[in-house]
């Protein structure tokens, strides 16, 4: 059996090839979610058995507000590296999507998913 957990939220990094984009920090929209199981964190109420998503969320701003970025790949690739670390064995896969607005005419933002297990 595997639960989940999903974090969505905005941040502001540097993401982009362009000259504008490395020197413009830019809204990117982070969905995460995390596969671990809950069962012992239901039974005892125990944060200590559960995975604590405050840690997860700043993990995640720390790794958009103190990098940059060239591609979406590389930043979801990092967090979700940086996440499956961060369990420590407690998290069995983790599914990172990093969206930003595109400046493409005809497309109104970009998304990548990556999804990376400890496996």
């Amino acid at each position: 059996m595997v639960d989940s957990i999903v974090l969505k939220g905005v941040f502001f990094g540097h993401c982009g090839v362009s000259e504008d984009e490395k020197e413009r920090r830019q809204q990117i929209e982070v969905d995460l979610e995390l596969f671990s199981d809950f069962r012992d964190a239901c039974k005892s109420d125990a944060l200590d058995q559960a995975i604590d998503y405050r840690l997860v969320y700043k993990k995640i701003k720390d790794c958009i507000e103190n990098n940059s970025f060239n591609l979406l790949e590389a930043l979801a690739g990092q967090i979700a590296g940086e996440v499956l670390a961060l369990g420590k064995g407690k998290i069995e896969k983790v599914v990172v999507g990093a969206k930003k607005l595109a400046h493409r005419r005809g497309l109104d933002s970009v998304e990548v998913k990556i999804c990376r297990s400890i496996t």
